[in-house]
């Protein structure tokens, strides 16, 4: 009966084993299956997180190189403000300060012209009254003989002047000593200080100074890392099977060993059960 009953535990050893054996072959299979899965989600985001990456990074650079051409641009038109005023201010002095020499010398000219235009209408006035009042000069002789003065009359003398050239002549003086007394007939001084333009208002350069773009934020491109699927392990029916398979194994070797027999047509099968998690 012991025989028997130790043949029939090896029996079923060596069957808990084969179902053992199966599950951890399926278990093995799955587990190949989650690590293939695994890498190929694995290489898929970091495929996914690079050409994020890339995608900010090129943004970035856009945005720098679109400060730098604005910032050049503002740059170049602020100095062109800058001499446009500058030139403005060049033409515009020149001219003031032209005027104003212009008219300085035009006062000298006036005056000048004041000055020997009384001269000139004197000359006229005398001119005037000798070509009016000149006389031919006769010479006679008055008395006796011996005593005779002679009486020079005509020609040229005081009495050829007009009433109105004397009255010119006194007015001419009248004229020269105010002129004298107050200097009318001097123009003032041309301010040419008073020409000087204000200078353009230096151009403020740090007004054109444009904001910097915003830092890239390259955490917004960090992508949140794939799910890996699970590995299985070995459950509490395969422990347990291979536990028995184990132990029923050894009983059917004991009595194989000790009585050579076995359950009529099934053979002992001597083959040690595969440890627990054993990947066949």
């Amino acid at each position: 009966m012991l025989p028997a009953i130790l043949a029939g535990a090896g029996l079923l050893g060596n069957l808990f084993g084969g179902t053992a054996k199966g599950s951890a072959a399926e278990r093995g299979n799955q587990n190949d299956y989650a690590q293939r899965q695994n890498q190929l989600a694995q290489q898929q985001f970091g495929t996914q997180q690079n050409a994020l990456l890339q995608s900010i990074l090129a943004g970035g650079r856009d945005s720098i190189d679109r400060y730098q051409t604005q910032q050049g641009a503002t740059t170049s038109a602020l100095g062109n403000q800058s001499q446009e005023a500058t030139g403005r201010y060049g033409i515009q002095q020149g001219a003031t300060t032209t005027a104003l020499g212009n008219q300085s010398q035009e006062g000298l000219q006036r005056a000048r012209l004041g000055m020997d235009s009384g001269t000139a209408r004197a000359r006229q006035s005398i001119m005037g009254s000798l070509m009016a009042n000149m006389q031919p000069v006769s010479v006679q002789a008055q008395g006796q003989v011996r005593g005779r003065v002679p009486v020079i009359s005509g020609g040229l003398s005081a009495s050829a002047l007009s009433p109105e050239t004397r009255q010119h002549g006194s007015e001419l003086s009248k004229a020269a000593l105010m002129a004298q007394l107050t200097g009318s007939d001097v123009p003032a001084a041309t301010d040419f200080k008073s020409g000087i333009l204000n200078a353009p208002a230096a151009t403020d350069f740090r007004s054109g100074i444009l904001d910097a773009p915003a830092a890239t934020d390259y955490s917004k491109g960090i992508m949140a890392p794939p799910n890996q699927q699970g590995y299985q392990k070995a459950g509490k029916v395969e422990s347990i099977m291979s536990l028995l398979s184990m132990i029923l194994g050894g009983a059917g070797a004991v009595g194989q060993a000790k009585y050579g027999t076995s359950i009529p047509g099934v053979p002992f099968d001597t083959t040690p059960p595969p440890p627990p998690g054993y990947r066949g």
